[in-house]
């Protein structure tokens, strides 16, 4: 498996979603900001073959998302490695809120279940207790 198989699926989901030409940089993470206030960032991870969506847990942001908010997302997803569950928060040091992951296997990975995941996962961040 090479991060082709996770390129054409983030190519034909932007198609799908009217979204401009997103893609994978050099630490394969790209990142979304759903309905404009709910940054995302998907990772692609060739070797445990799963792509990861990672966002910050009950924080709308308000106005554009800034570049320095989604490096700071991206620096901590490089930092933590999160092995285990397929999905839970954890602590983001140094910062007022947590970070939600959810793991979605490569197997089941279609364009129309990583629409479906993205909203659930964005319901579930913005109502986590």
């Amino acid at each position: 498996m090479t991060l082709l198989f996770f390129e054409r699926i983030l190519q034909e989901f932007c198609q799908r979603n009217h979204l401009s030409g997103e893609q994978f940089d050099e630490d394969a993470c790209c990142h979304l900001a759903v309905d404009g206030y709910l940054p995302l960032l998907l990772r692609a991870d060739v070797d445990n073959a799963r792509l990861t969506l990672y966002g910050p847990v009950r924080s709308r942001i308000s106005g554009n998302i800034s570049p320095s908010l989604i490096h700071m997302i991206k620096q901590q997803v490089l930092a933590v490695n999160v092995v285990l569950r397929n999905q839970g928060p954890c602590l983001i040091p140094q910062t007022p809120w947590m970070l939600g992951y959810r793991h979605l296997a490569i197997a089941s990975l279609r364009v129309e279940v990583l629409e479906e995941e993205i909203e659930k996962f964005a319901y579930w961040l913005e109502h986590y207790r």
